[in-house]
């Protein structure tokens, strides 16, 4: 089951649907996150409010004080009372510049990824809370897909075969090594636990064969 269905599943489980209903975002989120199976990673606030929007449950007025927004359509199951919770306006941020330090919670790609590669990297970190254990599978996953867009750099510069001494064509290595790699990326992205090619705004990297080029 692929992130976005399991979404739609807590809806299902968690929320009653009514065009008059509101719920501030902050406790639908709470809410998901407490319903959230282990695994695969809790996806972030964002992805989660993108995925309420495609499915028409649009973001709302803000409750009083300016406080959280709400989101239109739903309530929670069990909250019989339709009243705005009014929450207490927060302190405001401090001012930032821009000699200040880097969030150390924000995580950056290896600098030996390639700019899409990299950039691929931190759309998952920003959308999914990923382990230790995961963000390492991760960058293996961009590794290998930058590996593939090399070796199929070298297939269409050079062919994908070539003319031994004895005058026989054999396929380049490079052939061999681009599938290899690009299954080892399929294999990477699956283990991580949750199904990105199935995401339309975040999906991998599309790796096209090199017979599909020509």
């Amino acid at each position: 089951m692929t992130v976005y269905e399991l979404i739609g599943r807590f809806i299902d489980d968690c929320c009653t649907i009514d065009a008059g209903a509101t719920v501030p975002t902050p406790d639908l989120y709470r809410a998901f996150c407490d319903w959230w199976p282990a695994d695969p990673p809790t996806p972030s606030a964002r992805l989660f409010a993108r995925r309420l929007h495609a499915l028409g449950f649009v973001s709302g007025k803000r409750t009083k004080n300016n406080g959280p927004r709400l989101r239109n359509g739903l309530r929670l199951k069990g909250d019989d009372s339709r009243a705005v919770v009014d929450f207490p306006r927060p302190a405001p941020a401090p001012p930032t510049t821009t000699d200040d330090p880097p969030d150390p919670s924000t995580p950056e790609p290896p600098s030996s990824l390639s700019d899409g590669a990299a950039r691929w990297w931190r759309e998952v970190n920003a959308d999914f809370e990923l382990s230790t254990h995961q963000r390492m599978i991760l960058t293996l996953a961009a590794q290998t897909w930058d590996r593939a867009q090399r070796l199929d750099a070298a297939i269409q510069a050079d062919g994908e075969v070539f003319k031994k001494a004895n005058g026989d064509w054999a396929p380049r290595p490079e052939v061999a090594a681009y599938a290899k790699a690009t299954s080892e990326f399929r294999q990477l992205v699956r283990e991580l636990g949750f199904d990105l090619e199935s995401a339309h705004d975040h999906r991998p990297p599309r790796v096209a064969t090199a017979k599909a080029k020509r």
